[in-house]
């Protein structure tokens, strides 16, 4: 028996607040944290796979654009 994972608003960062956090360098962009959430959720939907579970990511489509959701869609195609 298999077991899902649910993320529930696991792109909510891309509304920018990632930009308040005290880490991260301030000449990065919008696509640059989506390349950083995107390698998260792939990682973290194979760790999970490897452990017969299934990560869900629902993600707030007016949080990023169409270009963006593309992007994850590909990303993410291949992805357990």
């Amino acid at each position: 028996m298999s077991f899902r994972v649910f993320f529930d608003g696991s792109d909510g960062f891309m509304r920018g607040t990632w930009k308040q956090a005290s880490n991260v360098p301030k000449d990065l962009t919008d696509d640059d944290a989506l390349r950083v959430m995107v390698d998260v959720h792939v990682r973290g939907a194979q760790l999970l796979f490897k452990h017969d579970k299934y990560a869900i990511y629902s993600e707030h489509l007016t949080d990023t654009t169409p270009q963006q959701q593309a992007y994850v869609a590909q990303q993410m195609a291949d992805v357990p």
